[in-house]
């Protein structure tokens, strides 16, 4: 049986994923408790009442990633609304689930198609994003006149690595440091970025999308966001609010007495220096 001792290391391995982006965290959570699922069996009462526990507690743990919220309160819902005893059980909910929301990354993919004309554009990209590699499939077949400039997006350095997947669908890759492509201003066309969560005034993204948005803006470069509407959150983002701090120890394990490592994976960029947010609708 899929064990609640089995989701609590599911669950903990998603929490410790510290270079996916929210789409990959997802998908990889739910291809875990899927196969996990499999395995057949009864609940006791006891783990009945822990299941929702665990994944309450992890969404409140993943509150930076919209769409692992949007899948845990799912999960919440049905065992408020559904008489859910064992693994098959449970499966069925995570197979509805990925089934509503399988493509969807396509699906934003031919919207922006349709609407960027991007043949023969130097793009900049920031950090990693499965809804900007969808896209980048899809556009594999004019690989030869499309430029990528990749930020390495420091500190744990997951541009390398969407820098690697681009590489290998065929495109040209120039991978710089987070504020490197500046030089580069006046050869880049257009940037596309992913986001974590949308509000009605800011998105939530990884740090130095905000300073993309502002050097684009003032250079009359369109800034475009991909991602699917489970990420909007309709209300404001305070200004004001702490955003999580990150270990120090990322950016300097042991630095001199006085220095102070200020780590921070994500920030708020007012949606004023966004061109536009493209998402499957």
């Amino acid at each position: 049986m899929c064990s609640t001792k089995d989701i609590k290391t599911i669950l903990n391995t998603i929490r410790k994923d510290n270079l996916s982006g929210s789409g990959a965290l997802l998908a990889g959570l739910l291809s875990g408790l899927s196969e996990c699922t499999q395995k057949p069996g009864t609940y006791t009462a006891e783990e009945l009442t822990l299941l929702p526990e665990l994944f309450g507690q992890f969404k409140s743990d993943m509150a930076d990633f919209a769409v692992i919220s949007h899948f845990c309160d799912f999960i919440l819902n049905s065992f408020k609304a559904e008489s859910i005893q064992s693994s098959n059980d449970l499966q069925n909910i995570i197979e509805r689930y990925r089934k509503d929301w399988q493509g969807v990354n396509s699906r934003i993919a031919d919207v922006f198609m349709r609407n960027v004309d991007i043949k023969g554009k130097t793009v900049l990209l920031h950090s990693q994003s499965s809804t900007i590699i969808s896209l980048f499939e899809k556009l594999k077949n004019i690989s030869e006149s499309v430029n990528i400039i990749q930020t390495e997006s420091r500190p744990m350095y997951e541009g390398r690595l969407q820098a690697e997947k681009l590489a290998a669908l065929g495109f040209n890759v120039k991978l710089v440091t987070d504020t490197g492509f500046t030089p580069l201003l006046n050869n880049i066309d257009l940037s596309i970025l992913g986001a974590d969560r949308i509000y009605s005034n800011v998105l939530i993204n990884k740090t130095g999308s905000y300073a993309i948005g502002l050097l684009c803006r003032e250079k009359n470069i369109p800034v475009y966001v991909l991602a699917d509407s489970r990420k909007f959150i309709r209300t404001d983002k305070s200004a004001t609010e702490t955003l999580k701090t990150k270990p120090g120890s990322e950016i300097w394990s042991n630095p001199p007495r006085g220095i102070t490592p200020v780590n921070h994976y994500f920030e708020q960029v007012p949606l004023d220096v966004i061109t536009k947010v493209i998402t499957e609708k």
